[in-house]
């Protein structure tokens, strides 16, 4: 699992170098994604932050078609962050910050709308996480993003594991914590927070009714 420590090191640095790659593979799901974006926006969305933003492609597709709404990319990652910038030269409503997104969010409410392709799986404390994200939204604000579902439902991961001799068997309780959305206890504790996991070629949507309630599917 990577840390914010990785993030902002070594790991962060490998994923600026590999940008472009990285932004072809997510191409199947870009479409989806964006649509899902736009399907989630209303007239009155002016404030929008994409969580972990890496290298901007998100943040850069949603400013431009939507033009009226000032987009804050946020990561930890500070040479992806100057990359999202240096692509975001002519991007007039694009904004791009080097923060811990569960720092930064309280400093940008109200929000209007959160986007982020994979950029929420990594979060140490997921329900702390999205319970602050939840206390900087507007009222009836909405989370769009995508993430990794169970491993039984990426047959990339299963047999990439098997073929190396590993255990893909789900039922281990050896998780990642890009996984934790689907903890039986932490639905139990939170049973509408934590309805967060889909698969990698789907979009997840949520609302967030801001200022300490509680988000709704």
């Amino acid at each position: 699992m990577t840390t914010a420590y990785d993030w902002t090191g070594r790991i962060g640095d490998v994923w600026a170098e590999e940008w472009h790659r990285t932004d072809r593979s997510f191409t199947n799901l870009t479409p989806y994604l964006n649509a899902a974006i736009l399907s989630a926006a209303t007239p009155q969305t002016r404030k929008i932050i994409d969580i972990g933003c890496g290298a901007g492609a998100t943040t850069l597709a949603t400013a431009q078609a939507l033009p009226n709404a000032t987009v804050t990319g946020i990561d930890l990652s500070p040479n992806l962050i100057e990359i999202a910038k240096h692509r975001a030269k002519t991007a007039f409503n694009a904004r791009f910050e080097c923060a811990d997104i569960t720092a930064a969010a309280p400093n940008h409410a109200p929000i209007d709308l959160y986007v982020s392709r994979h950029g929420v799986m990594f979060f140490a404390d997921p329900v702390a996480a999205f319970t602050t994200l939840a206390e900087a939204a507007a009222p009836d604000a909405t989370l769009v993003f995508s993430c990794f579902a169970d491993r039984a439902a990426n047959r990339w991961a299963t047999e990439i594991i098997t073929a190396t001799g590993g255990n893909a068997d789900t039922s281990s309780h050896h998780r990642t914590r890009a996984l934790r959305f689907r903890r039986p206890d932490l639905r139990r504790e939170h049973p509408r927070k934590i309805r967060l996991a889909c698969r990698v070629t789907r979009a997840c949507r949520i609302r967030l009714p801001g200022r300490g309630g509680a988000p709704t599917p």
